[in-house]
């Protein structure tokens, strides 16, 4: 799929910017050249915003749009996480604390206690993730997927795409019905599509699409399902009908344009 220079519609877009969405041909792109350790680079500027612009990967708009919406909740995001401090109690971190009760066998004491710390344990990889196993040690389904959220969104600002992709899944296995944080949705949908899980992907998107129909985002949202379905699950009938969805409902939105140029090159 090509795209088009927002001020040349018979020329191919090579670079996107990442504040106003505009796309450029080479005639239209801001190239600043300079000199680098005896050699010259040249860097490409959006001449609206002034700001660098992105290359588009012209052989797959996925990874190009991809990666323009992972700098976005980059950009939007919280401040990444910072580790706990330790908890001290009677000289004993928290983490030692919970670990004396599992060596007497109390792992309900332990919950409660790491319960009591839900800011230290929300903060934390390794205190969440301990959470995490010990709710499931005991069965506790609504108390899981409540944390799954919170340790989702962590995984999400300082964790591996592996596990952020692994938590999810075990989550959705435990209730079908398990969203994710809004603030999650893109980042984990492009870690299954690296993870080669590109249904799994779908489903964040239509879920994030579902859950948050007035979100700025949900456009692009729905451009990225349209182009699983037809570029991975080969499935372009529903590709389409997303496409189409789109066009009919964000008519004004910079992505419609995507969307009518994509659904052009489907249905030839």
């Amino acid at each position: 799929m090509g795209y088009f220079c927002d001020n040349h519609k018979s020329k191919s877009a090579l670079w996107t910017c990442n504040e106003c969405d505009s796309l450029y041909c080479t005639e239209c792109i801001d190239k600043r050249t300079v000199a680098q350790y005896n050699k010259k680079k040249t860097y490409y500027f959006c001449p609206k915003c002034n700001i660098e612009a992105d290359r588009l990967a012209s052989f797959n708009p996925f990874i190009s749009l991809q990666g323009i919406f992972d700098n976005l909740f980059h950009k939007a995001s919280h401040r990444p996480a910072q580790k706990a401090e330790p908890h001290k109690s009677g000289g004993h971190s928290l983490m030692g604390r919970v670990d004396l009760r599992l060596e007497d066998g109390n792992i309900d004491d332990a919950i409660a206690l790491m319960e009591n710390e839900r800011e230290a344990v929300s903060s934390d990889i390794t205190l969440s993730e301990r959470y995490y196993h010990l709710l499931k040690q005991k069965n506790k389904t609504s108390a899981i997927l409540d944390h799954g959220r919170t340790y989702l969104d962590l995984l999400a600002k300082r964790g591996t795409k592996k596990r952020l992709c692994e938590l999810y899944l075990d989550c959705v296995s435990i209730s079908p019905e398990f969203s994710v944080p809004p603030s999650v949705s893109f980042k984990l949908a492009g870690s299954l599509i690296e993870a080669g899980n590109p249904k799994a992907a779908t489903d964040v998107y239509l879920a994030f699409i579902k859950e948050n129909p007035d979100d700025p985002l949900t456009p692009k949202a729905s451009f990225l399902a349209a182009n699983i379905f037809n570029e991975s699950l080969l499935d372009a009938q529903k590709a389409v009908e997303i496409l189409e969805g789109i066009i009919k409902k964000y008519p004004d939105h910079a992505t419609a344009i995507h969307a009518r140029q994509y659904l052009g090159q489907i249905k030839r």
